[in-house]
């Protein structure tokens, strides 16, 4: 009977931890080169069937064989862009996380491989809120109207 409990005990905790099993990287390197590089890494390299991608959106998704003959899951790549860096998730179903991790792993060395040494990212520039901002500077004189706005129309002269 302890012998039923603890396989169905060890079951569950198996089954949980492949229904959430997904892994992240981070890397310096831009949306377009992660993406392309991740695309040729699945293709070429793994000589995976990538079944659907769209670059605007950073995903792919790809057949992983689960080593049991010649059954296959689905994988995922999604590439997302955030400040200062870019985000690689691999996802793999129904497999253990290690199979997710290994392909990070060697996607990050085929990266390096292709484009060399992330490049330095330059932090994006943000605008000061409005209220931090100075107001604009007004040398003209109120009496005066401004020189590129329109002469008004005399006071006696009525507008249709």
């Amino acid at each position: 009977m302890r012998r039923i409990a603890r396989n169905l005990c060890f079951a569950l905790v198996s089954w949980a931890t492949l229904a959430g099993a997904r892994t992240e990287e981070t890397t310096g390197y831009t949306k377009a080169q992660a993406y392309n590089g991740a695309l040729r890494f699945l293709r070429v390299e793994q000589e995976f069937a990538v079944i659907e991608k769209d670059a605007d959106l950073g995903y792919m998704l790809f057949e992983y064989p689960t080593g049991a003959g010649d059954d296959k899951t689905t994988g995922s790549v999604e590439v997302i862009e955030r400040d200062e860096e870019v985000l690689v998730v691999i996802q793999i179903s129904e497999l253990p996380a290690h199979h997710e991790s290994r392909l990070v792993s060697a996607l990050l060395k085929k990266l390096e491989a292709d484009y060399g040494m992330p490049p330095q990212r330059q932090p994006k520039e943000k605008s000061p809120p409005e209220s931090d901002r100075p107001p604009p500077k007004d040398d003209s004189d109120p009496d005066e109207p401004a020189e590129d706005s329109p002469d008004p129309a005399p006071r006696n002269q009525r507008t249709k």
